[in-house]
């Protein structure tokens, strides 16, 4: 599939990117693309982990919920913020 990308600001950009990294347009237009696509991926892959944790927070019983420990407050010195 052919891409024809008519905005002269993007193609300045490119050119910017390609004088810098010494790539071609087409590597400096696939690197940012790669890029982006990563970023996207990490975010939605946050997300879904976030949704789990959530779930299964509001599925403890109160009990459940009290047992927890903030293994923050045993891994930092609550004064310093150091690592105990």
């Amino acid at each position: 599939m052919a891409l024809n990308i008519k905005d002269p600001r993007v193609h300045d950009m490119v050119k910017q990117i390609t004088a810098i990294t010494g790539q071609s347009q087409a590597a400096a237009v696939e690197s940012a693309v790669e890029q982006r696509l990563r970023e996207l991926l990490a975010e939605d892959k946050a997300a879904r982990i976030l949704a789990i944790g959530r779930d299964i927070a509001r599925r403890l019983t109160p009990e459940q919920s009290a047992r927890m420990r903030d293994h923050a407050a045993e891994l930092y010195d609550e004064e310093t913020g150091l690592p105990r």
